[in-house]
């Protein structure tokens, strides 16, 4: 709030500064970014924590069916990534659009006078309504890449349960591991990965709180033109 008071007279005049679009900055990207820290970036370290523990019991049991198991985390990373990206395209497109509803909304507020006076209620309404029609298809894509890419990421990691016990049966008959080995590195990678795999469920939260960061540093970090606090 201090760094948009701070901003020169010119700088609200264009369209992506006016009043509206500001305000909605204001009401919506602080609160997008407190979503992911606090507790949730507590429970992303001790995610990780849980990560590495699993990995070093697993290894403990069996080096090799622990690497087979590790080579196909590249494959899940791959698909996170991917649906990151996606999701983040998705939610820069939407704030815009908040932002101009909510400019819309914020100028018929104020001066609604005007808009009962001229009887341009519909007017304002279509305004509004062709404004989140936008966000509406967009919502519905990114739901989409969104399933498509969950899937994904369950099937890769059913599959790698597949595999693993495929391989440990392999080495079982080979007779280079016992069963109780099999299980403990199945199980400690399972447990170690149940917390990255609920984060990746967070991942359009994470989205979102990106590109509001990115908002509101691109308005802590920007120099006025004239400073006011300037002395």
């Amino acid at each position: 709030y201090k760094a948009i008071l701070r901003q020169e007279v010119g700088y609200f005049d264009a369209e992506e500064n006016s009043a509206g679009r500001v305000t909605a900055r204001l009401a919506t990207d602080a609160t997008l970014v407190r979503a992911t820290t606090g507790e949730r970036l507590a429970t992303s370290i001790q995610a990780v924590a849980t990560l590495l523990a699993g990995i070093v019991v697993a290894f403990i049991a069996s080096w090799k069916l622990s690497l087979v198991m590790l080579a196909i985390v590249p494959l899940i990373g791959f698909t996170a990534a991917v649906q990151m990206k996606a999701i983040v395209g998705f939610t820069e497109g939407n704030k815009e659009s908040l932002e101009a509803s909510g400019q819309v909304a914020h100028e018929a507020m104020v001066g609604i006078r005007t808009v009962q006076a001229f009887g341009m209620q519909a007017h304002v309404r279509t305004l509004f309504h062709d404004v989140i029609q936008r966000v509406t298809v967009r919502g519905i894509r990114a739901a989409i890449v969104n399933g498509l890419s969950t899937g994904s990421a369950m099937f890769n990691m059913f599959g790698a349960y597949a595999l693993i016990f495929w391989v440990g049966s392999r080495f079982m008959e080979a007779g280079e591991i016992t069963f109780t080995d099999t299980t403990r590195v199945f199980f400690a990678l399972a447990m170690g990965a149940q917390g990255p795999g609920q984060q990746a469920g967070l991942a359009a939260d994470q989205a979102k709180a990106m590109s509001a960061a990115k908002s509101i540093f691109a308005v802590l970090d920007r120099r006025s033109k004239i400073d006011p606090t300037s002395n």
